[in-house]
């Protein structure tokens, strides 16, 4: 159980790092801005692979944790609702993109 629970922390903490890391300039114009409607669209959904897989095992961990049988020492809510906010803002730093 502690081996999971440490997993679970060491994912969550490698999802928010991105968070934290300084991104160049989204609204710079150039060539970037001149790309069609479907491009742009194709380009968000294949960018950040990184956070995407961070989401997708938070969700797995997510999902173990609340199947689990045990408490994890008393922190499986506290655990749970850590992973909850984790998923909550990558997706809300992937919404961003789109300004």
């Amino acid at each position: 159980m502690r081996k999971t629970l440490t997993r679970l922390l060491f994912a969550l903490a490698l999802s928010c790092a991105p968070l934290f890391a300084r991104a160049p300039n989204a609204r710079g114009g150039g060539a970037a801005g001149r790309g069609t409607a479907a491009r742009q669209r194709r380009a968000r959904a294949e960018s950040h692979p990184k956070i995407r897989q961070a989401i997708a095992a938070l969700e797995a961990a997510k999902a173990e944790l609340e199947q689990s049988a045990g408490d994890f020492g008393g922190h499986k809510a506290d655990a749970i609702e850590a992973v909850n906010n984790a998923l909550k803002r990558l997706r809300l730093a992937l919404q961003f993109e789109k300004y």
